[in-house]
């Protein structure tokens, strides 16, 4: 556990001042790896789901740092990755894809973990701001709360609008800020740092996008909005 915690925190720092495609990569599996070790050990199948960001995230920075190639050179991958010196349409548009579904996911994991996983530290959330376990299973609380995070997910797939990312950041802030004001680690709250990050990137890019202009083109006797293609 020490080695694994330590190897983790090198990794994290490693990233934070000299990012590497290879680490980023090996970030993107080691993600996805340990969270499916959760439903294989006999934990929900929604702990998966619901660390969507853990693999959703570096695989994002991965696609922004390889400014959307493919193929790389084995000294490209351990040479010091940098930002697209000017971000396109088509890779801003796959980023922002690979950030909606991880934030989609990470929220519809974490409301099925409050339907069906019957997660004992969703009662001492609730306890938090006095209301009685036996309260929260009278009137179904988890379960309301667990299918509004579930349609909150799916309306960010659908259409991430900028009131909704916003509304996203500050629900995922606040409701895992009670992990340490009910006497979690503060390493609780800080392991999902994901879960704000995309929410904030997302926003971002998608400002970035509106500045494309749109052009109106009929079709078949209906209208379309489309993108113009600016490079």
């Amino acid at each position: 556990m020490t080695a694994t915690g330590i190897s983790d925190i090198a990794v994290g720092l490693f990233t934070l001042l000299c990012p590497v495609r290879a680490i980023l990569l090996y970030m993107a599996f080691w993600g996805l790896m340990t969270a499916c070790l959760r439903p294989l050990t006999g934990e929900s199948i929604f702990e998966l789901v619901e660390r969507g960001a853990n693999y959703g995230m570096p695989l994002a920075f991965l696609l922004l740092c390889g400014s959307g190639r493919l193929s790389w050179s084995v000294r490209d991958w351990f040479k010091r990755a940098y930002p697209p010196a000017a971000l396109n349409e088509n890779l801003a548009r796959h980023a922002a894809w690979i950030m909606q579904g991880s934030i989609a996911l990470l929220l519809i994991g974490h409301g099925g973990l409050g339907i069906w996983a019957h997660k004992k530290e969703w009662v001492e959330f609730f306890a938090y701001f006095g209301i009685t376990e036996a309260a929260v299973t009278l009137w179904h609380l988890s379960q309301w709360v667990g299918w509004f995070e579930i349609l909150i997910g799916l309306l960010v797939l659908i259409r991430p609008r900028r009131e909704l990312l916003l509304f996203v950041l500050v629900w995922k802030l606040a409701t895992e800020l009670l992990r340490p004001l009910v006497g979690q680690p503060l390493f609780q709250f800080i392991e999902r740092g994901g879960d704000y990050a995309l929410p904030f990137a997302l926003l971002w890019l998608r400002g970035f996008l509106s500045t494309f202009p749109t052009r109106r083109v009929k079709a078949t006797g209906r209208t379309f909005s489309t993108i113009e293609s600016v490079s």
